[in-house]
Formats: structure tokens, C-alpha cells, sequence
């Protein structure tokens, strides 16, 4: 299975060729509007959701077949959750996240990433978090999340592909501030179960994406084994 994520910036639909071009069986975009699902779903094999975000733009989750959305556990501003099964695979949790700017001191964007780990539900459904989460290894609330999800047996694919801990340095930038090449970041993540078989990690790079306007983030895909 092949799982992604990208903070399009400029819309869904105007990049729809970049987002079938990544080959993903489930991913989730951000900063696409509300035209999203509707959108989506006029394309034969494909389901969708959307979330609303604190503006006009939100979050969605998509599936390609034979992967379906069945259900929607959570839906409000930054969390959008649902259930998706394949008959091959069964049913797992794909929560698409997008942290958006703060709104007080109390709401910043590693604080809302806190309080969607703590709505996780402790079930024994495969739960995977993937998205835009505005937040770097330089910030210790985020490293408690990342600690938090790893007590759950949630994962960062990215670092556990390439061996690195949150705190050693990354080699691929998500993300560029200004859109500039010369203040890279790294704050997308694809979270998953660690019994889960990473078998590689795609980062788009700023010459695919910044450098021709599409958008300041870059997309993960990653390919997996399920356990």
C-alpha cells in the first residue's frame, strides 16, 4: 500500500495531475476547498471526505480502489478521521491532519496535534496520522506527541525508514518557508503502526514543487507492508 500527504497549497483540483502522479492508495491534501470531495469522486475508483478548516480551505482523506472509505469517526477544523478497508487488507484508522495558525497562546500548532492524540481512540484498530503538522523536531511539545504516539505504537515512517531518531538531523526538507529554498523545514509526517513494514520513503523536492509555484510543501509517499 502506498500512503501519502501534501499541503497543496493552491488547490486540489489544479493539481490533480501531481496527486494522481503520486500513486497513493490513501492520502490526505490540505489546503484544498470545499469543491474537494465532489471533485474527487467524479473520477471513477476514488472516495473522499473533507473537513472544513478555520477558513475556506480544509483537510481531506482520499482512497483509490479497491481501498474505500467506510466511515467518518472525527470531522472538525485540522482532524479529519475515517475508517478505510479493502477487502484484502480489512479496516484501519487514517486520521489526515493539517495544524492551521493558532488562535491563542493555549492553541498552538503542536497543542493541537496534542489534543488529537489524546481523542485517539484505544482500540485495536491500525491507526495511522498523516499531514501538515507546522511543528519541527526543535519544538518539545511536539517531541512529546511523537513520544506519546510512540507509546501507542505509532510511528514516524520517515524516521523509522532511515534509521533516525526526531532529534538527529533529516536530510529531506517538507516544507519552505516563504517559499524559499534557503529556509527549509521538516513537518510533514506520516505516522503509523510500527509492526507495519516500511518498505520506502518519497519526499518531493523543491525544484518539483516550490520552485514551480505548485506549493511551499512538499508531498510524502510512502510504501508499506501490512503486519
Amino acid at each position: 500500500m502506498r500512503i501519502g500527504t501534501w499541503n497543496c497549497q493552491t488547490g486540489l483540483a489544479p493539481n490533480w495531475e501531481h496527486v494522481q502522479a503520486l500513486d497513493s492508495d490513501v492520502l490526505t491534501v490540505q489546503e484544498c476547498g470545499p469543491e474537494t470531495k465532489e471533485f474527487v469522486e467524479s473520477h471513477s475508483g476514488w472516495t473522499c471526505e473533507w473537513q472544513a478548516g478555520r477558513y475556506r480551505e480544509g483537510v481531506a482523506v482520499l482512497a483509490r480502489e479497491p481501498f474505500r472509505i467506510a466511515s467518518t469517526e472525527l470531522s472538525e477544523p485540522c482532524v479529519l478521521s475515517v475508517v478505510i478497508g479493502s477487502p484484502a487488507s480489512g479496516q484501519f484508522r487514517f486520521v489526515g491532519f493539517w495544524a492551521m495558525t493558532p488562535v491563542n497562546e493555549a492553541d498552538g500548532y503542536p497543542q493541537q496535534a496534542t489534543r488529537l492524540i489524546k481523542w485517539l481512540p484505544q482500540d485495536d484498530l491500525p491507526t495511522m496520522v498523516a499531514g501538515d503538522f507546522n511543528a519541527s523536531s526543535r519544538n518539545p511539545t511536539h517531541l512529546s506527541n511523537v513520544a506519546a504516539l510512540l507509546e501507542r505504537g505509532i510511528v514516524s515512517a520517515y524516521h523509522s525508514f532511515h534509521g533516525l531518531e526526531h532529534t538527529d538531523q533529516w536530510d529531506d526538507a517538507t516544507s519552505y518557508h516563504q517559499w524559499s529554498e534557503a529556509k527549509p523545514f521538516h513537518m510533514d509526517y506520516i505516522f503509523l503502526p510500527s509492526r507495519w513494514e516500511v518498505e520506502g520513503v518519497e519526499v518531493g523536492t523543491y525544484e518539483e514543487y516550490p520552485a514551480k509555484r505548485l506549493s511551499d510543501h512538499v508531498p510524502i509517499v510512502v510504501s508499506v507492508s501490512l503486519g
